[in-house]
């Protein structure tokens, strides 16, 4: 059989039924390039089959009506060229094909697909309205006015039956849509201001670059996921008339408007930019200091260095201010009881102070700690609040002390209350927002933010966080890859100087689909810029540049618009978290950030975690089971053995041994965990930083890596294996051997353990050594 393809644009032609359709086979594959696998070519004949029952209905209404049928023997004896036709109406509003010059009855008006079909329909329906008006006015509004309940009826069940399949808004009418032949854009007149784009599609989020429409009744649907797809991004269209014996069946392949989404998503920014960006700064937090230990790194200076430098970048020229105030005992309930809220409220001097942190892992407190707590809290979430109700777009709680450490009766790691949890389960309880996500890229674990949203379905947690195979703090196989709950994401950090481009990776590759299949209504990021390049870890710590933060805050941007609020936790080199609060405010704000390469492979390390992350979500997550599939066959591919999904190693049970009995005597050190940084480090960070900001190039487009490249990244080969021992060993090692130092004699301190306080409890029977991690 002949192929016969049509190639049309807006306005479509009407197909006439009674001249010869044309003859064709089914489309080839290159039509559509995504429909590569059995089960998406199994729906589209399952649409095919529907399709063919459909089009016997209407035969067999054509007959009871009394016209004659149409096969193809007699549609062939009429023409032998195949062509679009269209209809010409006469003065009684009779239709009539312009090739054939045969009446075309108007029950078969309807089974004709073109953009002029309801100017046609309103010019009949009014002329008809017309005469019966001059005759039987009374009849005529009587029956009108019953069309316009029915009608309305079957608008209502339309829309129940589209919310119940998920979809944010109503899909529109396939064809009621306008074009702009000179910019290439088009619109709906339907679609408000205010509308959601779609740059990709609503279900399966793969780019729709073809929709198909089985018939003049249906809507386009994506050809990947064959859900509905709105008509306003619809451009030129291929037709197909397929022949299944006597039955006809026209396909068409709308071609979507690259353009026009671009343009619609400019649109959309424009109009969400409109609304003022948001941010939270009170100088009653820089009353939060130390008074008994002036090396803390968790300081004052870090906000107000942070503020000072987004307001000197103009950031905040039209920014707007969301007034903080202290939160009150029942909101921090929401996550904390009220034994740890009386416990805070008493430390009111200096020996108090310091002598409640001696059963408490990395905290300090002093006599205004209740006050600046309380105030990020209620600065937190008073932006929340305002994003929640439209009145900013996106925000930045510049707040202090951090959080995410804390949990239930434990502050630790300079967190007294965990300001975003509070935030997160005050936006469920107080404010109906449905599902709450939130992203913490900081380089030490979320673990009182997991603790404590970790049995709330509403709530989604991803984390970013040095594990280093359980040697760095909190010395936990709890916060590996393999959690037990869908809703929790980690991903551990075993090797350093992960780049800004291996995070943007993994958040393409699992976060990102993780996040729309769970779609959440607000998201909340704890930005701790300690995972930044050069930092107080310097070569052991990540290697994530200022403008990865502001990339990474745009993608989170993109599946909640306007609803992304970013609240401070850790960074501790001002020239690392100065910049890097810079580049997220601007990627909160849609500015222009410099390009980011995304890297041909992902580093050695974090390739072999994301591997174990998205083999152990797979069984959650459809989306992570097919990318698990692609990248086994890319190893098939190539010839190379599959990857081996082992349990990781774990090396920080006598760490976490040793803190636990240092706490429980209450011999904790409280004071200089962290030596200073000497003059020769500092001016090594600073030029680290100044070199690669020399290298920035400013863009406001970013496209999004295709799957092809993404896979790509993924090939687990010797040199990928190499990779991953060589990144993490050194770190690894490092630490197991201050251990081991410590435990042996040869070393002072380590970070809680104090020598002295050591030696004197195990003097007096209440402590054993602890036994190294490594004997030879």
């Amino acid at each position: 059989m002949d192929e016969k393809t049509t190639r049309i644009g807006a306005p479509f032609p009407f197909m006439c039924p009674t001249a010869s359709p044309s003859t064709a086979v089914f489309p080839p594959l290159q039509i559509f390039p995504n429909m590569q696998n059995m089960q998406q070519q199994f729906h589209f004949y399952q649409l095919m089959q529907q399709m063919v029952q459909h089009q016997n209905q209407q035969q067999q209404q054509r007959l009871s009506a009394g016209a004659s049928p149409v096969n193809s023997d007699q549609a062939s004896s009429r023409s032998d060229t195949p062509q679009s036709k269209k209809l010409i109406l006469d003065e009684d509003g009779c239709a009539t094909c312009s090739v054939c010059t045969e009446k075309v009855p108007e029950a078969e008006w309807n089974t004709h697909i073109d953009l002029e079909k309801e100017r046609l329909i309103t010019y009949i329906t009014s002329t008809k309205e017309k005469r019966e008006r001059e005759n039987t006015p009374d009849q005529f509004d009587q029956k009108r006015k019953r069309e316009l309940e029915l009608q309305r009826i079957r608008n209502n069940q339309n829309k129940r039956q589209t919310l119940k399949r998920g979809l944010a808004r109503d899909c529109l009418t396939p064809f009621s849509r306008q074009s702009n032949d000179e910019t290439g854009s088009s619109e709906s007149p339907d679609m408000k201001k205010d509308d959601e784009f779609f740059m990709k599609c609503s279900t399966c989020h793969q780019p729709c670059a073809y929709a198909i429409v089985m018939s003049s009744f249906d809507r386009p649907k994506c050809q990947i996921c064959f859900d509905l797809v709105r008509a306003s991004v619809l451009t030129s269209a291929v037709c197909f008339n397929l022949f299944f014996g006597s039955t006809e069946i026209s396909i068409i392949f709308f071609k979507v408007l690259s353009e026009f989404l671009y343009l619609k998503k400019l649109k959309f920014q424009r109009y969400m930019s409109s609304k003022p960006f948001g941010y939270v700064y009170d100088e009653r937090m820089l009353g939060h200091e130390c008074k008994y230990d002036s090396t803390m790194a968790e300081c004052p200076k870090r906000m107000k260095l942070i503020y000072e430098r987004i307001k000197d970048d103009t950031l905040l020229e039209k920014a707007l201010k969301i007034e903080a105030r202290e939160a009150d005992d029942s909101e921090i309930r929401l996550n904390h009881p009220q034994e740890l809220i009386d416990e805070i409220i008493s430390l009111n001097t200096t020996e108090k102070c310091e002598e409640y942190c001696k059963d408490k892992e990395i905290l300090w407190t002093c006599e205004n700690t209740n006050e600046a707590a309380r105030v990020a809290i209620g600065g937190s979430i008073e932006l929340v609040k305002a994003a929640v109700e439209n009145k900013i777009h996106n925000g930045f709680a510049i707040v202090r002390p951090p959080g995410h450490h804390s949990y239930g009766n434990v502050p630790q790691g300079y967190c007294i209350f965990n300001n975003v949890a509070i935030a997160a389960k005050y936006a469920i309880e107080k404010l109906d927002v449905k599902k709450v996500a939130i992203v913490d890229f900081d380089y030490h674990a979320g673990n009182g933010t997991f603790q404590s949203v970790k049995d709330e379905p509403r709530i989604h947690f991803t984390s970013f966080h040095g594990h280093h195979y359980g040697s760095f703090w909190p010395f936990s196989r709890e916060y590996d890859y393999a959690t037990n709950n869908p809703n929790t994401l980690f991903v551990p950090l075993n090797g350093t100087l992960n780049s800004e481009g291996d995070f943007v990776s993994v958040f393409h590759h699992v976060v990102l689909p993780m996040l729309r299949q769970f779609e959440p209504e607000l998201i909340l990021i704890s930005a701790g810029f300690d995972s930044g390049y050069y930092d107080i870890m310097m070569e052991f710590g990540q290697g994530v540049k200022a403008h990865g933060y502001g990339h990474m805050a745009r993608l989170c941007n993109e599946i909640c618009p306007g609803k992304t609020i970013a609240i401070l936790e850790g960074g501790y080199h001002p020239y690392n978290y100065t910049e890097s609060a810079s580049m997220m405010v601007r990627g909160l704000l849609n500015h222009p950030l410099p390009k980011l390469t995304i890297p041909a492979r992902i580093s050695g390390s974090l390739l072999e975690t994301m591997w174990n992350i998205v083999n152990h979500h797979s069984k959650w997550y459809p989306k992570l089971g097919e990318r698990l599939k692609m990248m086994g066959n890319q190893q098939k591919n190539l010839g190379l053995a599959p990857f081996v999904f082992n349990q990781t190693l774990f090396l920080g049970a006598k760490m976490r041994k040793m803190y636990d009995d240092v706490k429980k005597n209450r011999i904790v050190r409280t004071r200089e965990w962290f030596p200073e940084m000497t003059p020769e480090q500092v001016a090594i960070c600073k030029q680290k930083i100044d070199d690669y900001k020399k290298e920035y190039v400013f863009d406001s487009k970013h496209p999004d890596p295709s799957e092809e490249q993404l896979i790509s990244q993924c090939v687990w080969d010797e040199a990928a294996r190499s990779d991953a021992f060589i990144q993490a060993t050194p770190f690894a090692t490092f630490l197991i051997q201050e251990f081991n130092d410590f435990v042996a004699g040869k070393r002072e301190n380590m970070m809680i353990c104090d020598r002295e306080l050591y030696t004197e409890a195990v003097e007096k029977g209440v402590l054993s050594f602890h036994e190294p991690i490594i004997t030879t």
